[in-house]
């Protein structure tokens, strides 16, 4: 999952038929963790309750990317590219019905304006 800040909002990009996107279409309430790249975090990192909105709109789809590809620029493009060429695959054991594409979770800080 890629995550970068945009004024007083986190942008997420993710694959629109993953179970997180599912969870946010459900019940838009979630929490966040700072965590380095593999996904683990310190017992002293703080957790946020955030407000969840799964975002479809071409300009924030495009800011996301935008943003992403400034912050990693060579891991965000190689990934986005590997991700693209899945997209065509045949899917194997998985739910034909699933969403493709891209879609944006625009995270906000519960409580906090922006």
């Amino acid at each position: 999952m890629w995550v970068v800040r945009d004024g007083g909002r986190l942008l997420v990009t993710t694959a629109a038929g993953t179970a997180k996107v599912r969870r946010a279409r459900r019940d838009p309430r979630g929490t966040v963790t700072p965590c380095d790249s593999r996904g683990r975090t310190r017992p002293e990192a703080p957790t946020h309750a955030v407000a969840v909105e799964v975002s479809e709109d071409p300009a924030v789809l495009r800011r996301t990317s935008e943003l992403l590809r400034r912050k990693h620029p060579v891991g965000y493009r190689v990934i986005s590219a590997v991700e693209a060429v899945a997209d065509r695959l045949p899917r194997r054991g998985g739910r034909r019905d699933r969403p493709t594409g891209q879609v944006s979770l625009v995270l906000r800080l519960v409580g906090l304006a922006g």
